[in-house]
């Protein structure tokens, strides 16, 4: 047996079919613009987080190496072992410093006092790690040298820079920051794991009252 029942209509429900009345129209006709400026706003707001993920993904450092960081340096009173800029050669021999290496200069962390008129060039390495070389995008290099400098990475040679010489004796206590070079064109030379970054830094005047050797190296990840 089957029991039906009715409840008595409400002044509440009255209202509402009357409001429907009016509001269903209105939305039939503009309903439709409704909900294309909804999804509008909804795929532009998911476009520009999008964007904003790319744009912080291009800027993540894997390496950076700034004025204070560690190298293993050799004295340039003569030639250096052959291989010393290749990835495998062994510098547990090699001193250690913090740049700026150099002398005659306040900012000096690694002090070469023996330096002045006996030799004029240092050279320095430091291992960094890439744990995929597919994803880098860039490679920045800049160097402040006080003379020519070579740069190297796993004992090729990447970077060529020379000047004029200077005349003897002269002091150039002025230190601008060093121009930045885009090395992204030797990416493919970056090895999965450890790699080597080494530098051969020259005073243009072997009697120079000062000398600095800061280097500044990047990898950006995509």
């Amino acid at each position: 047996m089957i029991y039906l029942s009715r409840t008595k209509k409400s002044s509440s429900s009255a209202y509402m079919r009357i409001l429907a009345y009016f509001i269903n129209p209105l939305f039939s006709r503009c309903g439709f613009f409704f909900i294309i400026l909804i999804l509008c706003i909804t795929l532009s707001a998911g476009a520009i987080m999008f964007m904003y993920g790319i744009s912080n993904a291009q800027t993540t450092s894997v390496v950076k190496v700034d004025e204070g960081e560690e190298w293993h340096y050799f004295r340039g009173e003569t030639e250096p072992p052959p291989r010393w800029s290749h990835f495998g050669f062994d510098d547990s021999v090699w001193e250690r410093g913090a740049s700026s290496i150099g002398y005659g200069r306040e900012n000096i962390r690694t002090r070469l006092e023996d330096m002045r008129s006996r030799y004029s060039k240092i050279y320095a390495r430091r291992d960094f790690t890439v744990n995929d070389p597919s994803t880098i995008s860039r490679i920045s290099l800049a160097v402040f040298c006080d003379g020519p400098f070579r740069a190297y990475l796993n004992g090729i040679e990447v970077v060529r820079y020379t000047i004029s010489q200077a005349p003897s004796g002269h002091s150039q206590t002025i230190i601008t920051q060093p121009e930045l070079m885009d090395l992204s064109g030797i990416i493919h030379e970056l090895l999965q794991g450890k790699n080597i970054l080494a530098i051969e830094c020259n005073n243009d005047d072997i009697n120079s009252l000062d000398f600095s050797f800061i280097p500044f190296f990047e990898v950006i990840e995509e």
